[in-house]
């Protein structure tokens, strides 16, 4: 690869977009929308678990009446969670399926916009429209269409910010410094928003700043990119995390609670990482193998299956790629404009090794139900005094989705889960066990079949039991059905399964 020729010259690579490519464009973002709107609800693990129960609790003040609910994830930032949540209770179901379908079909603006702007043959904008459809259609990608983990409406923010710079790396590398700072800003403020409204998109950042570094240009030029592209991404992080940041320090004494809490130390929480930390990688082959092996075996990165080789061929070709550019000879007639390549391999590695070391989960995947109004649906047993009443929750099931349906002035306590449990010597705990003891009215509690002897075990830490012939069912769209029974004091002649 080498520096592009006459036949590339700057005004060609950014040139105006003509009407049957936006035309193109549009119609993939509204299949995108009617795809997701045929495949259904979401009602994966992490959805069941706080998409639903965060937005719901930050609108409507429960920080300081729930507990624990969506075990860690009740204190992520919620922000990026409220549209949705807004869209799904203020209109249809497929409305808000389909505003989601579009917003995740829009990658595919970027996407091609970058295709286009790196490739230098005569056949470019018919190659942009294939290799931008197939960057749409990876296993997991067609998998999280139409989920609330929103990796594929971050990767719109993350990809235009990447597509600004791939599209104007000519004035980032010659044109006056106001302009390649302006230009480097305005693509950071999209890949901090990001990084703001989804923390596990920081392996992007520094991906991004990798790619305004390789970037051709003097020193000048790479100075002032990189200070106006690193202004702009602590500008998104702080326009949309920042509040929240504030928030959980004043809350809880530590901003990103409870991750990192060896470092933060809120006394509410244990001094460890809350990390998911079961898929990094910890050797070093396995750490150069890592895109092969997950492609031959998902058990390497994810808890449920998927089948994509593409990753592992991709990670083939672009080391062979480096090595050809090195030992072999160069073509006359060159496929890719060099320095958008080595921009884009630099973002693409830099996330990486990043996204290596802090992540390591090749995402979730999900399931889905079928769409119907409301989009949520819950059937609660009849209860005999709401403004007398607390319900607690206990297991790892997920059923933060399931607190909007209880009556308003009812606290919802989680009292055992993946956050919280009766012996693990958190304060948290501990302000949990004092205020159920202290509760004056009738106590419910919450939770899956399935963990019945969990249920018991953690109850009985409570001096807490079910009353059996009592126990109702909650049935929602969405699985269970989950049991729902009242709480008395534990005594040791009690029977303790529903």
């Amino acid at each position: 690869m080498s520096a592009p020729s006459a036949s590339a010259r700057p005004f060609d690579r950014a040139a105006t977009v003509r009407a049957a490519e936006w035309a193109y464009l549009a119609s993939v973002v509204l299949g995108w929308a009617i795809f997701v709107i045929s495949r259904g609800e979401d009602r994966a693990w992490d959805f069941r678990n706080y998409h639903w129960y965060i937005p719901y609790a930050f609108l409507h003040g429960r920080m300081a009446i729930d507990v624990a609910v969506a075990h860690q994830a009740t204190f992520y930032n919620p922000f990026l969670d409220i549209p949705f949540y807004w869209l799904a209770t203020h209109t249809h179901s497929w409305i808000a399926l389909g505003v989601l379908g579009a917003l995740q079909g829009a990658n595919v603006v970027p996407l091609y916009l970058i295709v286009r702007s790196v490739l230098l043959i005569e056949q470019r904008v018919l190659a942009s429209v294939i290799l931008s459809l197939l960057c749409m259609t990876g296993s997991l990608t067609l998998y999280l269409a139409g989920t609330t983990y929103y990796d594929n409406v971050m990767s719109v923010f993350v990809l235009s910010g990447l597509a600004i710079v791939i599209v104007n790396r000519d004035r980032l590398r010659v044109g006056s410094l106001w302009a390649s700072a302006l230009i480097a800003f305005a693509a950071g403020v999209l890949v901090g928003s990001a990084m703001g409204l989804k923390l596990p998109e920081a392996p992007f950042a520094v991906g991004f700043a990798a790619a305004l570094a390789v970037l051709p240009g003097d020193a000048k030029h790479r100075a002032t990119r990189l200070l106006g592209g690193g202004l702009g991404g602590v500008i998104g992080v702080a326009l949309f995390a920042g509040y929240w940041f504030v928030k959980m320090a004043h809350l809880t004494g530590n901003p990103l609670f409870p991750y990192f809490n060896q470092f933060f130390h809120s006394p509410l929480a244990l001094t460890a990482s809350y990390r998911d930390v079961r898929f990094i990688p910890t050797h070093l082959k396995t750490e150069l193998l890592f895109p092969l092996l997950f492609s031959i075996d998902w058990g390497v990165a994810d808890d449920l299956p998927f089948h994509d080789i593409r990753v592992g061929l991709a990670y083939v070709l672009v080391i062979a790629s480096l090595a050809m550019a090195v030992f072999v000879a160069r073509p006359r007639q060159r496929i890719v404009a060099a320095d958008a390549a080595c921009a884009l391999i630099a973002f693409v590695a830099v996330s990486y090794i990043a996204w290596l070391k802090i992540f390591g989960i090749y995402r979730y995947l999900s399931q889905r139900a079928p769409v119907g109004d409301p989009y949520i649906q819950v059937t609660i047993p009849p209860i005999a005094h709401t403004e007398k009443t607390m319900i607690l929750m206990t297991g790892e099931t997920p059923m933060g989705f399931l607190a909007p349906s209880f009556p308003s002035e009812i606290p919802i306590v989680r009292i055992d889960g993946w956050m919280i449990a009766p012996k693990d010597g958190s304060r948290l705990t501990a302000d949990t066990k004092t205020r159920v003891a202290a509760f004056p009215g009738d106590l419910y509690v919450v939770f899956n079949p399935f963990e019945a002897a969990r249920n018991k075990d953690a109850l009985k830490d409570y001096g807490l039991a079910i009353v059996p012939a009592k126990c109702r069912d909650i049935v929602t769209n969405l699985g269970g059905p989950y049991a729902f029974c009242p709480l008395t004091k534990a005594t040791p002649t009690t029977t303790n399964t529903p």
